[in-house]
């Protein structure tokens, strides 16, 4: 399989794992994909059922961290996947297309959307399933809003008042702030203006959240965006 003529070819331990149709961690392919990554490196068998792995191959992992990453990422799994299992072939597609939706719907918090995958690939894995069936990708995307709900409620009250809000920066939440965060504060600086309205403010605002810097709010502000 390592001779296959792949875009983004794939290390052997994660062939291992395709060819069992076992769950593949995209942090470990993501970091396959970086220059001078050995694709050749595999674990050397003592007795006992030990193994002998280079701790840097082993360990090393790359955090996808937006939309165009886990496209990349996706693609190279689904390369290997399909040359194995040519059947699955519109299955992916259709999938591909259900978590891509799920990135434009929610573009400010890229990693709902890659936690939401990770679980649909890893409940596949446990038990198959047909992964375009959309109720079926329901039960990760619950299961991540309901973690990402408790995470909020374990700050309290007052906690949550004082923490500017992100969103009111970017300018897509109103008064009042449905997650109770505090507006009229840049979420940067701490400066009385929105964060989309200093570039500054803006790239570092956009770094945390996992985005590269845009030029989408800028040209928003122009009045000529075609944004709903």
């Amino acid at each position: 399989m390592q001779l296959q003529p792949l875009v983004d070819p794939i290390p052997r331990p994660l062939w291992r794992a395709i060819i069992q149709d076992q769950y593949v961690d995209f942090e470990k392919l993501h970091a396959s994909m970086d220059r001078g990554f050995s694709h050749n490196d595999d674990a050397k068998d003592f007795a006992g059922g030990f193994s002998l792995v280079r701790k840097d191959q082993y360990s090393a992992r790359k955090v996808v961290r937006n939309e165009a990453e886990w496209a990349r990422v996706f693609q190279a799994w689904k390369a290997g996947v399909v040359l194995l299992y040519p059947h699955r072939l519109n299955e992916l597609n259709t999938y591909q297309d259900m978590v891509i939706e799920l990135f434009r719907a929610a573009p400010y918090d890229p990693f709902v959307t890659i936690n939401v995958d990770a679980e649909a690939r890893d409940r596949y894995a446990r038990s198959p399933y047909q992964m375009d069936d959309r109720s079926r990708f329901q039960l990760p995307l619950l299961s991540q809003m309901l973690r990402k709900r408790e995470a909020t409620d374990t700050m309290g009250p007052s906690k949550r008042a004082a923490v500017p809000c992100q969103n009111w920066s970017l300018g897509i939440c109103t008064d009042p702030c449905v997650f109770r965060r505090k507006h009229g504060i840049c979420s940067e600086c701490g400066g009385k203006h929105k964060a989309r309205d200093h570039e500054t403010c803006l790239s570092s605002l956009e770094a945390r959240r996992g985005k590269g810097p845009s030029t989408s709010h800028a040209e928003s502000r122009g009045g000529n965006s075609g944004r709903s």
